[in-house]
Formats: structure tokens, sequence, C-alpha cells
């Protein structure tokens, strides 16, 4: 398991504007954020990027 600690609860709503995205946000180390995105299975962008 990755030692990142998570700062938020829930999935933020949104990040992505093809698809019903979320987004959590990380503290990667002491002060380094990281926004990951995760798309909805059925995002075009996303399987746009796949194929690429």
């Amino acid at each position: 398991m990755s030692n990142r600690r998570r700062l938020d609860a829930d999935p933020i709503p949104g990040g992505c504007e093809d698809c019903h995205a979320e987004q959590v946000l990380h503290e990667e180390a002491p002060g380094v954020l990281v926004l990951t995105v995760m798309h909805d299975p059925t995002c075009p962008y996303l399987a746009k990027r796949s194929t690429s």
C-alpha cells in the first residue's frame, strides 16, 4: 500500500467534461499534493488516451 495520506474522506465530483469523473487529493510527501482524476469507464477521453 502507498504511504500517501488521503486528505479527504470522499471523492470530489468532477474533473472531466466527458464523463462522471471523481477526484481524490493525496499528500505524496510533506507539502506535495497530488490530485488524481478517476474517469468513468465509459469516458471517451480516457478511451482515446488508452489507445494512443
